[in-house]
């Protein structure tokens, strides 16, 4: 008997670790931590408006992982109490999303005029209403390991018309975020999908943060809009991080980039090449400043009036067209799929040297600068041989001595990728 004690005690050790261990994965599935990235690429996404398959099929082509669209309150419920999901096409959306081996980026979004007068959602019955469409729409598209976002811009006046914001806002946070983990295990809850990242659209945000928001989301989505090179958000991300920090002793709630492009209207000569340049720029620096998610603004552009921003920040143009951005997005993603970023080079201020890794092929550099003129720029690598690549995919093979790798960088990215 006395031998048989410890064997019988190892085994309630270990009924008992699983069960802990077993415990933590259900928290942390609660909690939102829904996905896993592989490499950076996992965490790459357009922002689409059309509700069809042939959407989905297009993006996956290109290579993205997230699909972002709105699921429209108003479109799905157009009596009260009555939702349809299979002729608005979102089932079909769904289907397409999965069978692709994508991941939906839901915004649950704006008002209705069955309960609402405007897009803001006032009363506690509107959103009792809201949170109705809510469960309905998780119960139906649940367990897709997604992104569930509540709203989309409510700083903003043309998508909530009623000031202050930020005090409904959070009251419809406050009751749609437990709906939506309730009903779905695998779910990240995302908002307020702000618009813009500067000064005062934090204001906005930390009045949010003192209304218990960030007890019920799992990331805060923000739109980093600007006419300035995409290297200008990274002090913007370290504010918003630093607020976070002031407000809840969470240490998992993560900062997404839910929406963020550069339409050719806001771009200095060489339209196309800039907006291409700055695509990839974009997506580097979010991987740097630690944004599991990037989601460009948009697919195809809106319209063909130039005078209008609004209409052309696609990949392709409003005729499906596609523009040096798409080309340089899937290039991007086919050459960084495995990698994880590693570190950004010691260099002069305007000079980025970022450095990829994959256990199974080597090193990969990105490298560019934010000047407006070439920047010499030396790497203090070991001997060597590689190959350059441009965004645009075209490749020359390079070698380089004990002193270095030595290139005149612009503001277009190279890529670098050594044979190990």
């Amino acid at each position: 008997m006395q031998q048989k004690r410890p064997l019988k005690f190892l085994l309630i050790t270990l009924i008992v670790l699983s069960l802990l261990i077993g415990i933590v994965i259900y928290i942390l599935v609660q909690r939102g931590t829904v996905y896993e990235r592989i490499s950076m690429t996992d965490g790459l996404g357009i922002n689409i408006h059309e509700v069809s398959a042939n959407e989905i099929e297009l993006l996956a082509e290109l290579g993205v992982t997230w699909v972002r669209i709105d699921l429209t309150w108003e479109r799905i419920e157009t009596e009260p109490g009555d939702y349809e999901y299979s002729e608005t096409n979102y089932d079909e959306l769904a289907e397409a999303i999965e069978a692709n081996g994508m991941q939906p980026y839901f915004i649950l979004s704006y008002g209705n005029p069955l309960y609402s007068g405007d897009q803001s959602i006032e009363t506690s019955a509107g959103q009792d209403h809201f949170a109705s469409f809510v469960r309905e729409t998780v119960q139906r598209y649940k367990g897709m390991g997604g992104v569930w976002e509540i709203w989309n811009e409510p700083n903003y006046d043309e998508h909530w018309l009623t000031e202050p914001t930020y005090e409904p806002y959070a009251d419809l946070v406050h009751k749609a975020a437990p709906i939506i983990k309730d009903i779905d295990p695998t779910a990240t809850v995302a908002g307020p999908a702000m618009l813009n990242l500067n000064g005062d659209s934090l204001v906005w945000m930390e009045e949010l943060f003192k209304r218990d928001v960030l007890e019920y989301l799992d990331a805060i989505s923000v739109h980093p809009y600007r006419h300035t090179p995409p290297e200008t958000v990274s002090g913007d991300y370290e504010m918003l991080r630093e607020l976070i920090d002031q407000y809840t002793e969470r240490e998992d709630v993560e900062i997404f980039s839910g929406e963020w492009g550069y339409s050719l209207t806001s771009l200095p000569d060489d339209v196309n090449e800039h907006q291409a340049n700055y695509l990839v720029r974009m997506m580097l620096v979010n991987e740097m400043n630690d944004i599991p998610i990037s989601i460009w603004y948009g697919l195809r552009d809106n319209g063909t009036d130039w005078t209008n921003e609004l209409h052309h920040f696609g990949l392709m143009d409003a005729q499906s067209q596609q523009k040096p951005a798409y080309t340089s997005f899937n290039t991007f993603i086919d050459l960084f799929t495995d990698y994880q970023y590693q570190k950004r080079w010691e260099t002069h201020d305007e000079v980025y040297a970022l450095e990829f890794k994959n256990p199974n092929a080597g090193s990969l550099y990105a490298l560019w600068t934010t000047s407006d003129q070439t920047q010499s720029l030396t790497l203090p690598l070991e001997a060597g041989i590689g190959t350059i690549m441009t965004i645009s995919g075209q490749e020359e093979a390079v070698e380089w001595t004990e002193e270095g790798f030595n290139l005149d960088v612009s503001g277009s990215p190279v890529y670098l990728m050594v044979e190990e």
